[in-house]
């Protein structure tokens, strides 16, 4: 996995993080340089924690588990919608649903409700394969100010967080923090595949164990 994931990450720019003044102090260890006005990434960080994520969600989706997977900027919300879709697995983009983890029981009658209407709000879309609380929460963008709640109603349930952060993301509150540009559409694409690829092992392994 090493070459082929480090190679593919390069190429689609996991490295190129924010402008040095936008830096998270407490993140100077995962800077490899600089290039212009943006720090580098260093990938060889990166790599480990991205194996370790990717055995954590193959292993759920193995044991019957369910992940949510969840997205803050909307220009990216078509790539998560396509490749969420694919997995089967439910996702929450580009704005929290807050009580989806904390109140549960309320928020599935309304996931209920809307199934049986013919108009379902587009923010909901993403949750009809919601079947229950997650067993681990995939950040996409991580990116406190904007997923914060998310994180806090995971970390109040201790579900896992594994969460993909770029050079200006807080630590706080992340089981498996991934450095990585989180902005392009060429990464999320790529972290996306990556993730359903660890799905799809996951039902395979699920199968075998029937």
């Amino acid at each position: 996995m090493h070459t082929s994931t480090l190679k593919n990450l390069l190429e689609a720019g996991a490295h190129l993080g924010h402008r040095k003044e936008k830096v998270n102090p407490q993140l100077k260890s995962i800077i490899m340089g600089e290039r212009g006005a943006i720090h580098l990434i260093n990938l060889e960080q990166t790599i480990p924690v991205l194996r370790r994520a990717l055995i954590l969600i193959s292993d759920i989706i193995a044991i019957g588990g369910d992940i949510l997977i969840v997205g803050s900027k909307g220009r990216l919300a078509d790539i998560l919608d396509r490749e969420a879709d694919k997995m089967g697995q439910p996702y929450c983009a580009p704005k929290w649903a807050g009580g989806l983890i904390t109140n549960w029981n309320k928020f599935e009658i309304i996931l209920k409700r809307q199934k049986t209407q013919r108009k379902k709000r587009k923010g909901a879309l993403g949750l009809r394969n919601c079947r229950r609380v997650p067993d681990l929460i995939v950040i996409m963008n991580g990116e406190t100010s904007r997923i914060g709640w998310a994180v806090k109603e995971a970390n109040s349930c201790s579900i896992p967080v594994v969460a993909i952060a770029d050079t200006n993301v807080h630590v706080g509150g992340f089981h498996y923090r991934i450095p990585s540009n989180d902005d392009s559409r060429s990464i999320a694409a790529l972290h996306l595949k990556l993730v359903k690829e660890a799905v799809q092992n996951g039902l395979r392994r699920r199968v075998t164990q029937l």
